[in-house]
Formats: C-alpha cells, sequence, structure tokens
C-alpha cells in the first residue's frame, strides 16, 4: 500500500510505500522522531513500482528522500491520487481523505517573507531556518547533480 503523510498545517507531504505494516504504524513510527504533527493524508493500493512512478512525477518538488513540498502541483496530484482510490484505508478501518492543505503562496522573490513565516509557524529561529533551507537546497542540487559532496554536512 502507498501511503501520504502529511506535517501539519500545510507542510511537507512523505509518500512511501508498505508492505509489512498498515499506514497507520508507519505514521506511528514517524511520528516518534517527528517533532511537528503527521497526519495520515491517506492509502492507495500499489506496490513498489507503483510507487516509484509516483516519486519520479514528483521529483522536481522533492525536498529530500520521500518527502515532498507541499507545491499545487504536488497537492493536485495527491488529492487526486487519493479521490481515485476506491477505499481509503488507515490501520483496520476506512477513513475519510482529508484533503491536503497547500502551504501559503509567496511571490518568487520574496525569500524573507517565507523564512519569516516558517519561523513563527515552526518556532525556529529565522537565522536556523535560512541555515537548513541554504543547506537543504545545495544538498537537493547535490542530489539531481548525482554528484557527492566533498565535504561533510552537519
Amino acid at each position: 500500500m502507498i501511503y501520504f503523510i502529511q506535517i501539519e498545517p500545510g507542510g511537507p507531504i512523505k509518500v512511501g510505500y508498505t508492505c509489512e505494516r498498515t499506514a497507520k504504524d508507519r505514521l506511528n513510527n514517524l511520528q516518534a522522531s517527528c517533532p511537528w504533527k503527521l497526519v495520515l493524508r491517506g492509502v492507495i493500493e500499489g506496490d513498489l513500482t507503483e510507487e516509484q512512478r509516483i516519486l519520479s512525477h514528483l521529483l522536481a518538488h522533492r525536498m529530500r528522500g520521500e518527502w515532498f513540498a507541499p507545491h499545487p502541483f504536488v497537492v493536485d496530484m495527491v488529492n487526486q491520487l487519493l479521490g481515485d482510490a476506491s477505499c481509503v484505508v488507515a490501520g483496520s478501518a476506512a477513513v475519510p481523505t482529508a484533503a491536503i492543505s497547500p502551504t501559503p503562496h509567496f511571490p518568487d522573490d520574496d525569500l524573507n517573507a517565507m523564512i519569516d513565516h516558517l519561523s513563527k509557524h515552526y518556532r525556529l529561529p529565522a537565522t536556523e531556518i535560512a541555515t537548513e533551507a541554504v543547506r537543504d537546497g545545495l544538498m537537493g542540487l547535490i542530489d539531481k547533480l548525482g554528484k557527492r559532496s566533498p565535504c561533510s554536512w552537519s
């Protein structure tokens, strides 16, 4: 089964596959190591190949691993996939699919407003948000180029 988990409200979205655990178990496992509230948005039937197909469609919005920015393209695709599911299941009981929340829209050149919003939302200093964004952006670029970092990222 393929699951969709989102940092609430309107945060990054994880797309994952599990065959041995329920999506609810996976949510609980991820929540144990995540300081932000996670919400299971839904599941669809599918195998590892289907998960890889979905991940490849979302690649342009990948933040790290199987986590994606809640860009309108990602939100629309996930909502469409969940809408097409014949039965959305969490654990052993059917649950309604909650629509995935997009992030607030900022003009492309208003990086400071975006950093301020994230700082307030996640209750972190703006300098920490900016540092993480730069590091993650560089790591994503290195990943996309298929190169390894010559230095250690702490």
